[in-house]
């Protein structure tokens, strides 16, 4: 991956007002923002609003909490290049005011991240980052290619103390992120842009001096990192697989040191497709505190990363990000991302 970590100094903005009050009020509502296609989001009790600021698109409609755990979407309107036909529909989940996971009304294309519009603080802190998704000449099997890692902040310089590879090999330690500038919540460094939060979430999108190649794009997410035991994050999940081809909708069984994930109808929330496999935790607080290290029941040599926050904002909701080994062995290996938050 391209020297974007360095970007991850922004991510420690993204926390120092995790505990500030939300901006938004009830009437008003929640926005998000995310990288891709400069995505923007309002939900607002019954009703949304979607954007996408390069096609000039934007999308309004209904929200229905659905009791599989997803947000259903269908649009009433709809403007701009691309623009979805009224009735189309897509799913989200969410905790409020923290962030917000889009399925895309499109086929075929992969989860729109984002997180609650934030500003830019300052604080000293520290966080968990993982990769979601890599460069396309990104290899997931190599111990030398970091996937994951540990960042602090302090005045307005960072460091990234550690990074690691899926392998939970070290890769780099104490490097030096310089410095930075920021405005209004948004940050943009080389070929990287950055969306920051006020309530405990941040987004890094690279590949951002080829807007228009999104093959070549890297998603970075980031939370603060909490010690995790067996039991912590125990519970039932709705959540989103997205692989190099597609989205999934699922759900998953936290119990102990298992995590089992099973594809569903969102609409019903009954089993529904292939994906299928469980996630065996191996240690926790490794390879730091707030990850967990395991691998596929499937394929023990396919190995998984996850980073557990439970409570999220004092919002009672757990989220774990998890990536991990689509295969094995080739040297364009490929990553999958499981994103959960629970019911």
């Amino acid at each position: 991956m391209k020297q974007l970590l360095i970007l991850l100094v922004f991510l420690a903005l993204a926390f120092s007002c995790a505990k500030e009050e939300d901006s938004e009020s009830s009437s008003s509502g929640y926005n998000y923002a995310g990288p891709g296609s400069n995505w923007s989001a309002n939900i607002s009790g019954s009703s949304f609003t979607i954007k996408e600021a390069d096609a000039n698109l934007e999308i309004t409609g209904s929200v229905e909490t659905l009791s599989s755990g997803f947000k259903k979407l269908t649009v009433t309107s709809a403007s701009g290049t691309g623009a979805p036909s009224a009735g189309a529909q897509a799913y989200g989940l969410d905790v409020p005011g923290t962030v917000f996971l889009l399925k895309p009304l499109e086929a075929n294309s992969e989860i729109i991240p984002m997180v609650a519009s934030g500003n830019c603080p300052t604080s000293t802190l520290s966080l968990n980052w993982i990769v979601t998704k890599m460069d396309s000449d990104a290899d997931a099997d190599s111990p030398t290619q970091d996937a994951l890692g540990t960042a602090s902040f302090t005045g307005s310089t960072g460091t990234l103390p550690f990074q690691y590879s899926l392998t939970g090999a070290t890769v780099g330690t104490n490097v030096s992120l310089g410095s930075f500038t920021c405005s209004n919540g948004k940050a943009t460094v080389s070929d990287a842009e950055m969306y920051l939060t006020q309530a405990g979430g941040a987004i890094v999108r690279t590949g951002y001096s080829t807007p228009n190649d999104e093959t070549d794009d890297g998603i970075i997410l980031a939370m603060p990192g909490v010690s995790v035991s067996s039991g912590d994050a125990d519970g039932n999940y709705a959540g989103l697989v997205f692989t190099s081809g597609d989205t999934y909708p699922v759900k998953a069984t936290v119990s102990g040191s298992t995590v089992a994930v099973q594809q569903i109808d969102p609409d019903t929330g009954n089993n529904a497709g292939s994906i299928s496999d469980t996630v065996n935790i191996a240690s926790f607080n490794s390879p730091n505190t707030g990850f967990v290290a395991g691998s596929l029941q499937s394929d023990s040599n396919k190995k998984v990363m996850c980073n557990v926050n439970t409570n999220v904002n004092s919002s009672g909701k757990s989220i774990i990000f998890c990536s991990g080994m689509d295969s094995t062995g080739g040297a364009n290996d490929t990553l999958f991302a499981v994103l959960l938050i629970s019911k």
